[in-house]
């Protein structure tokens, strides 16, 4: 696809396309979060106003919203390999339809159609990632009622899951198929917190037009994430979680994750974010134990007084590797469903697992619609006994007595046309370092994006 021409289509949509000319809720990543129930449509001349709040009866009505996206990828060296390059571009239509009934009663229903053109990089069309041509994203019923003096919601279907910084549990807005998971989460709200406690399985996607996809039941997912402001200007959140794998999808194990989250403002120029979780249990096949962990830290400076509000952020993140794999021990973090892109750099050849990663992001804003940022990684293993793991968690490369991994660079203009839409351009080199020369292909990767989304 031209980028040129691509390019062109997302201005001109820009030009004809206008605003609210009222306030009204924010688009949130989970489509069913947003509140539409106070909204008045004759005070907004958008298009889809009259969509956001449809009156059925008295004790019915049906809020219809959606997505448009297109990304257009250029890859050389994919991978680290030679010649693995191409372009090619990423198409993903979302709609949903909010049914509420009563006061209590929720129908949420989300339809997909995604697809790629002429992606030839190794995998060629990834159905996991970019193929789903006609299938629910979400499909749920939820319940909202009082029990124990707190509001309750339970959640009965196939739904998306994000908490926190999304790190451990995502569902994954970069891939053009989101990650969804079949099963329940119960939402308690209390004086000054939030916890979800859930039982769910991710679903497996099935690309054929038109099938539905399937539950994965050989995985299963359950534990509680709680989430509670500690002052006015810090919170913390903290999970258990428990990732149980059966037949066919690795080795056989309990994994059980405990951590917490701990972030908010020092003062007016200072923010911080920190997150640890511990992870133990047992593969049932080999009867090994697991112990292993996660830390992650970054504070950022924002000059609020200076021209284009620069800020500056430091960040670590670290994850452990095993030191001895032939020993009963795994000492390998698993990062679980996590949102890996935002993390360790956009060309998404690293997962949070054996990993350390020091990082220096830089953003600006020259207008109040543009945000410039940039990246700097300096990536390493955690462990030269253990090598190089995907962001899908799956083994890379393997072990070389050699921890440097290379250096990544990140940068890209987002440009905010209006609430429903907005253009990414970014561009990402990933230089090799002498772990990736000593392992196979060393070529440095090169990764050029434009995307334009619409949402309403």
């Amino acid at each position: 696809m031209n980028i040129k021409f691509l390019a062109a289509n997302c201005a001109i949509a820009g030009l004809t396309m206008t605003g609210w000319a009222q306030e009204a809720p924010k688009f949130h990543n989970l489509r069913f979060a947003e509140d539409w129930s106070s909204f008045d449509a004759s005070t907004s001349d958008h298009w889809s106003a009259p969509l956001k709040k449809i009156e059925i009866s008295d004790s019915i009505w049906v809020s219809v919203g959606g997505e448009q996206r297109i990304r257009y990828e250029d890859w050389n060296n994919f991978g680290f390999g030679g010649d693995n390059d191409d372009d090619f571009t990423l198409f993903r239509t979302q709609a949903h339809a909010d049914i509420h009934i009563g006061e209590t009663w929720r129908l949420f229903g989300e339809g997909r159609m995604n697809t790629v053109n002429n992606r030839d990089l190794p995998g060629e069309k990834r159905a996991v990632l970019d193929i789903d041509e006609g299938d629910f994203g979400n499909l749920f019923i939820d319940k909202s009622f009082t029990a124990l003096n707190h509001d309750m919601t339970l959640r009965l279907g196939r739904q998306d899951i994000q908490f926190g910084k999304q790190r451990l549990i995502s569902p994954l807005d970069w891939a053009n198929n989101r990650r969804n998971f079949d099963g329940g989460v119960l939402a308690i709200q209390g004086d000054g917190y939030v916890a979800h406690v859930l039982v769910v399985s991710p679903i497996m996607i099935d690309p054929d037009e038109l099938a539905l996809n399937d539950t994965n039941d050989d995985a299963l997912v359950w534990g509680m994430h709680y989430t509670r402001g500690l002052t006015d200007k810090t919170n913390m959140d903290f999970y258990a979680l428990t990732r149980s794998n059966r037949h066919g999808i690795g080795n056989e194990e309990d994994r059980y994750t405990i951590g917490g989250r701990y972030y908010g403002k020092y003062n007016d120029a200072v923010s911080f974010d920190t997150e640890l979780a511990y992870q133990f249990g047992e593969q049932d096949d080999t009867d090994m134990d697991i112990e292993a962990w996660m830390f992650t830290a970054e504070a950022t400076y924002s000059f609020s007084d200076v021209a284009w509000t620069p800020a500056v952020t430091l960040g670590l993140d670290y994850a452990t590797g095993d030191d001895d794999p032939s020993d009963d021990d795994i000492e390998t973090f698993s990062h679980l469903f996590p949102l890996a892109h935002a993390y360790l750099g956009f060309t998404d050849l690293v997962g949070r697992q054996n990993i350390v990663d020091y990082r220096l992001t830089i953003t600006a804003k020259p207008h109040k619609k543009v945000l410039l940022r940039g990246d700097i990684h300096i990536l390493e293993l955690e462990s030269k006994d253990e090598g190089l793991y995907s962001v899908a968690g799956a083994s890379a490369r393997p072990a070389a007595d050699e921890d440097d991994l290379g250096v990544a660079y990140d940068a890209l203009i987002k440009y905010t046309i209006s609430k429903h839409q907005d253009i990414i351009l970014g561009y990402s080199h990933f230089a090799a370092g002498d772990y990736i020369e000593d392992t196979g292909s060393d070529e440095d990767v090169d990764f050029l994006y434009l995307q334009w989304g619409y949402t309403f």
